[in-house]
């Protein structure tokens, strides 16, 4: 935008910042950023320190398809893990497992410290929403965590990266370090979960958020044969 001075910024502006920002990043980010300083204007107006109208206000946000979502298959999971477990990295496979048991994000696996496992539970403290949720986990899996105090793990992104190709896994673009915690959720629902239970185990604020893996529930495909039009018309003809 070249640093305009507040008073004459304008939609102008903002639609060259834009133009120029999705040369390397994505739309939902431009949007997000759209969102931000639409906010910002109208929080200065309230507190009085913008007299004028906001320059951006009723400004369109850009549309954008849904990313595909990314998750993995049955029979892909002991692939993968047998994988994660040829690597060097010592501790990429039991990260992975954490996700896979929990639903948790990469980063929250990847940070957690010795005081934050206790009686068979893990406790992700540095979380996306700011709040600190407890998940239980396997006694199996309780057993095999570093007995320490500190950071468990290192960083291991790179060779969870390098054992997805060595399993021959193709993902969608940017879904690497999702994958983990959309499979939980995709199973949780396809093995009869409850959305609201799931909302809890991932941290979602809000229940929208939650129900993008909604329609991975058995009952949307038992409902899709129960009350397609068809066998309505059948049943009114009996």
């Amino acid at each position: 935008m070249g640093n305009p001075i507040a008073k004459k910024f304008d939609r102008s502006h903002f639609s060259t910042y834009r133009k120029l920002r999705l040369e390397t990043v994505s739309v939902k980010t431009v949007n997000n950023e759209q969102t931000y300083l639409n906010a910002l204007f109208n929080e200065l107006s309230r507190l009085g320190e913008w007299k004028a109208e906001n320059p951006i206000a009723g400004m369109r946000a850009l549309k954008y398809k849904t990313p595909e979502m990314g998750y993995l298959q049955p029979a892909q999971i002991p692939l993968l893990i047998k994988e994660l477990g040829n690597g060097r990295n010592k501790d990429v496979q039991l990260i992975a497992e954490i996700c896979l048991s929990t639903g948790c994000r990469w980063g929250e696996a990847e940070n957690l410290r010795g005081e934050h496992v206790n009686n068979n539970k893990v406790t992700f403290v540095n979380t996306k929403g700011n709040k600190p949720r407890s998940i239980p986990i396997s006694v199996e899996l309780a057993a095999r965590m570093p007995k320490k105090t500190g950071h468990l793990f290192g960083s291991s992104i790179k060779a969870f990266r390098h054992a997805v190709d060595r399993a021959g896994i193709n993902l969608p673009k940017g879904q690497m370090s999702h994958v983990l915690r959309h499979t939980f959720a995709s199973h949780f629902m396809m093995n009869g979960g409850n959305i609201l239970v799931l909302q809890r185990i991932l941290g979602h604020a809000s229940i929208v958020d939650t129900m993008k893996y909604s329609h991975f529930a058995p009952e949307h495909l038992e409902d899709a044969v129960r009350l397609n039009p068809l066998v309505n018309s059948h049943a009114e003809d009996q």
